[in-house]
């Protein structure tokens, strides 16, 4: 069984087999003759259908967020900076939870001892 890495090394790679004979067939479809531009068209085909069996193979989880954020048109990796940006505001709320609550803790303990002295000075 193939790696992952070189599952997508594959479909990479028949990606840049089809993008070269896109470019081959502009350039055969320039010069108007009919068999190269058959011949091309067959070849994009296969290298398609390749690119489809290879794909199957790829198991990459995509969250819904980048692929919407593509098909309007705008780029993936601000998703990215937007959920980091939110990860570390929701740390930094966390810390300051957890700071409040050692303070509270602090204040509260040192109420709860003056009050059971002042207690016991009351009762003696």
């Amino acid at each position: 069984m193939d790696s992952p890495k070189q599952n997508l090394n594959q479909v990479t790679n028949s990606i840049d087999r089809a993008q070269e004979i896109l470019n081959q067939l502009y350039l055969t479809s320039s010069s108007y003759n009919v068999i190269p531009l058959a011949q091309g068209m067959n070849n994009l085909v296969v290298e398609l259908y390749n690119m489809v069996k290879l794909g199957e193979k790829c198991h990459i989880q995509v969250p819904i967020d980048v692929i919407n954020l593509i098909d309007d048109g705008k780029n993936p990796d601000e998703y990215t900076r937007d959920m980091l940006n939110s990860y570390i505001a929701k740390n930094q709320i966390t810390k300051e939870k957890q700071t409040h609550s050692r303070i509270y803790k602090g204040i509260s303990s040192r109420t709860s001892v003056r009050l059971s002295l002042t207690r016991w000075q009351l009762i003696s």
